[in-house]
């Protein structure tokens, strides 16, 4: 329920809408939180603890604006706090944008039709040869540093972080292709 659009008397968002954006985008925040903390029990709680805000300051939100793009941005500022707060290394801002950019084009896809970034996203996943594979679920999922997973590949942490590279780069073009040639468009 994309409100993108919506023409009415009010640009206020009743309390029943942001549920259902809530529903809409929640896998998508958590894929946000995620890609920014590479921790799932990090990112559960950025994103609880952002849309704890977003509910909270819901009468200061314009309906007519992108839910996904300003529930981000809360999520963003919290990943923020937290990175000061345990006084942990913080992505650049100019990754943090990449990120960020990535993922209106994956909200922009899905309001006009043109399908599902997750699964999208698996699908190109699928398409990566195992060793970049291996090397994303280590990092990933695993969570495991650069050195650890080139110990464990016994390769080099420049060959890991090259592979990290071009699967980024080959995830991106990917979906890209993937939910930009969908629906015909």
């Amino acid at each position: 329920m994309t409100l993108q659009g919506y023409v009415g008397p009010s640009k206020a968002l009743a309390a029943r809408d942001f549920e259902s954006l809530v529903r809409e985008h929640h896998r998508r925040l958590l894929a946000y939180a995620l890609a920014l903390t590479r921790r799932n029990e990090v990112a559960e709680d950025l994103v609880q603890e952002a849309l704890l805000v977003a509910h909270r300051d819901l009468a200061k939100f314009d309906a007519l604006r992108d839910f996904g793009a300003w529930a981000r941005g809360i999520v963003r500022m919290k990943y923020l706090e937290w990175t000061r707060s345990r006084r942990t290394e913080q992505m650049s801002v100019a990754q943090m944008d990449e990120i960020d950019a990535r993922h209106r084009e994956w909200d922009a896809a899905a309001a006009e039709g043109r399908g599902d970034a997750l699964a999208a996203l698996r699908v190109c996943r699928e398409e990566l040869g195992d060793h970049i594979a291996e090397t994303l679920d280590l990092f990933y999922s695993e969570q495991k540093s650069c050195a650890d997973i080139a110990a464990t590949l016994k390769i080099t942490e420049i060959v890991v972080r090259k592979r990290l590279q071009r699967a980024r780069e080959a995830l991106a073009g990917c979906m890209k292709k993937r939910l930009g040639g969908l629906h015909g468009a």
